[in-house]
């Protein structure tokens, strides 16, 4: 058993493995075969650089893990229930897990499972020629709304498409 406060690279690896897995830190943290806690894990990844990588890398792998699980929801038979209720509660609870999931995922890992800036989506313009005329689409940030608008009010985020013509005349 290791002691509550003191985390070696050892005991930081085992509880990486078990994140990665699919498991939460408090879970982890409560197994007296761990033998720390909770609190400690986390300040031992503020203070130290490697365990703060390593910890990283296994909650990006605990992303990948709850999209495999998400997988297994939704590709599993449905059980026979003599009654239509159970099954619609059933249905209702995997929907209700799979929803958390998928908004954990998108916290946990917004980058990808490399967790690299340039594996992120990336907003980009698309380009429809039509008889000769271009048309650009693309986002257009709260800075270009118009005085005045509900776009531009402080506080409010609403997404918008800009649409810009270029044909070649004026105008």
């Amino acid at each position: 058993m290791v002691s509550r406060s003191k985390i070696n690279k050892k005991v930081m690896e085992m509880i990486c493995d078990r994140i990665s897995q699919g498991e939460s830190l408090l879970t982890v943290a409560a197994d007296p075969n761990v033998g720390t806690s909770y609190a400690a894990v986390t300040r031992a990844v503020q203070r130290n650089n490697e365990f703060f990588e390593m910890y990283r890398r296994a909650r990006t792998l605990q992303a990948e893990f709850y999209f495999d699980h998400i997988t297994d929801l939704m590709m599993a038979p449905l059980p026979t229930f003599e009654d239509n209720r159970l099954l619609h509660a059933h249905v209702t609870n995997n929907r209700n897990k799979v929803d958390a999931l998928k908004w954990v995922i998108a916290r946990m890992q917004p980058n990808g499972i490399r967790d690299k800036k340039e594996d992120a989506p990336q907003n980009s313009a698309i380009t429809i020629s039509w008889q000769g005329n271009d048309v650009a689409v693309s986002t257009a940030d709260d800075s270009q709304a118009s005085p005045g608008t509900e776009e531009n009010r402080p506080g409010t985020s609403i997404a918008r498409a800009r649409l810009s013509w270029s044909s070649g005349s004026s105008g």
